[in-house]
C-alpha cells in the first residue's frame, strides 16, 4: 500500500498528515531540523492548515499550539483544494468565469472587431479554461458547457441573433471555419489525455492513487464496461468523468479491438504492481492468412505466470475477435497513446474533425468503417 504524504513544486510545499495533533509536531521538528542545514526556514503567517474531521475545538487547539492559520480552502499551484471535493467546480470554475465574464463586460465597451472578439477569446480565455480541464477534469454532463457556449456566442455577437452556426465558427480555418475553441471538447481532449494512463499503464504511482477500489484490471473498465457493473468506480471525483467521456468517445476512437488492449491487464486487477508486463494484443497476436491468431504457448510461456493465464487471455479473445482487428494501428494509438508532444491539440482536433462532420455523412461513414473495418479519423 502507497502513502502520499507530500508534493513538492519549487518553493510550494505540501504535507499530507493523519492524526494532525500528534503528527503535526513531529513534521515541524523535521523542517526545523532540515532548516539549520539548509537556511530553509518556514514562514508560519504564510503557511496554512486544511482539516477535516475536526470539531472546533480542536482547530482552536492546533491553532494556538502550532501558531499556524486553518483556512476554509488553500490554493496550491493554481488550484483552490478544500476539505470536500464538491467545491472544486464552485472554487474553479466558477471563480474563473466570474473573472471572464468581468472582462468581456470591459471589452464590450472596447470597439473591438468581429474578428477580434474571436481572437481574445482564443488568446484569454482558452488558456484559462485549458488550465482548469488538464488539472481538475471533473466536469460531468453538458449544462455548464451549454451556459458557457450562450456566454461567448453573445459576446461575439454583441448579444445579437447569431448568423453563423456555433459548430462553423469552430471548425478549423483551413476548413472554413474560425477556430472558435469549443470548450466541451477541450474538457473532452483533456479527459482522453488523460485516461492515457489508464491505458499504457506506465505511471503506477497515479494508477494506485485512483484505482485503490478496483474490482478489475483498468483495461476491463476500457473495453469491457466494467464500470456499468462497478458503479462506485465512476462515483470518485477523477474517475467519473474521465470515464464519461471515454465510453462517449471510444467507439470514435477504436472502431475495432484496439491493438494497445492488454488481456492479462483485464484478468489481474493489481498487475501493474507485479512487475510483470502487459501484454497487448500487438505482442500476443500473429498474421495468419487472412486472419489474425494468438500465438502458440510455447512462444508466451516465459512472458506468463501460470499457464492458465494463456487459455484466460484466449478465453478473452474469443470474445474481441468477432468484433475483428484493424490491419494498423488507430490514429488515436498512434497521435495519443505513442505520442508524447502536443498531445491535447491532437486530441481536440481529432474530436473537433468528428463533431463537425454533417450527420448524414456521419452516419454513412459509420456504416462503410463497420462494414471495411477502416478507423475513422
Amino acid at each position: 500500500m502507497k502513502e502520499f504524504k507530500l508534493k513538492a513544486y519549487a518553493d510550494d510545499l505540501i504535507l499530507s498528515l493523519e492524526e494532525p495533533r500528534e503528527s503535526i509536531g513531529k513534521a515541524l521538528e523535521i523542517l526545523e531540523e532540515y532548516g539549520k542545514l539548509s537556511g530553509f526556514k518556514l514562514n508560519k503567517l504564510k503557511t496554512k492548515m486544511l482539516t477535516k474531521n475536526l470539531k472546533s475545538e480542536e482547530k482552536e487547539e492546533l491553532e494556538r499550539k502550532y501558531g499556524i492559520k486553518i483556512a476554509k480552502k488553500i490554493k496550491y499551484l493554481g488550484i483552490w483544494l478544500t476539505s470536500k471535493n464538491i467545491n472544486l467546480i464552485e472554487d474553479n470554475y466558477s471563480v474563473v468565469w466570474k473573472e471572464i465574464k468581468r472582462e468581456f463586460d470591459v471589452w464590450n465597451r472596447v470597439n473591438l472587431s468581429w474578428l477580434g472578439r474571436m481572437e481574445a477569446i482564443k488568446m484569454v480565455v482558452l488558456p484559462k479554461m485549458l488550465f482548469l480541464f488538464q488539472n481538475i477534469p471533473i466536469i460531468r454532463g453538458s449544462k455548464l458547457f451549454k451556459d458557457w457556449q450562450r456566454i461567448l456566442s453573445r459576446f461575439i455577437w454583441q448579444g445579437r441573433r447569431p448568423r453563423i452556426r456555433f459548430k462553423i465558427l469552430t471548425d478549423r480555418k483551413e476548413r472554413g471555419g474560425f477556430a472558435v475553441p469549443n470548450l466541451k471538447l477541450y474538457h473532452e481532449a483533456a479527459c482522453l489525455c488523460w485516461v492515457k494512463e489508464w491505458i499504457t499503464l506506465e505511471n503506477s504511482d497515479l494508477l494506485d492513487l485512483e484505482g485503490a477500489d478496483n474490482r478489475y484490471g483498468w483495461h476491463a473498465y476500457l473495453w469491457q464496461s466494467k464500470g456499468k457493473v462497478h458503479r462506485g468506480f465512476s462515483s470518485h471525483i477523477i474517475r467519473g468523468p474521465l470515464y464519461e467521456a471515454w465510453e462517449r468517445n471510444k467507439k470514435l476512437l477504436e472502431w475495432r479491438t484496439p491493438w494497445w488492449l492488454s488481456p492479462l491487464n483485464i484478468i489481474t486487477a493489481k498487475n501493474i504492481n507485479t512487475g510483470v508486463k502487459n501484454l497487448t494484443y500487438e505482442d500476443l497476436l500473429v498474421r495468419s492468412e487472412d486472419t489474425w491468431k494468438l500465438r502458440p504457448y510455447e512462444e508466451l510461456e516465459g512472458k506468463l505466470t501460470v499457464w492458465l493465464q494463456y487459455y484466460q487471455i484466449n478465453a478473452i479473445w474469443a470474445e474481441d475477435k468477432k468484433i475483428g482487428m484493424n490491419e494498423k494501428k488507430s490514429k488515436f494509438q498512434v497521435e495519443i497513446i505513442e505520442g508524447n508532444s502536443k498531445l491535447l491539440s491532437k486530441m481536440y482536433n481529432i474530436l473537433l474533425e468528428w463533431d463537425t462532420k454533417d450527420e448524414e455523412i456521419k452516419e454513412v461513414m459509420v456504416k462503410w468503417a463497420i462494414d471495411l473495418g477502416h478507423s475513422i479519423p
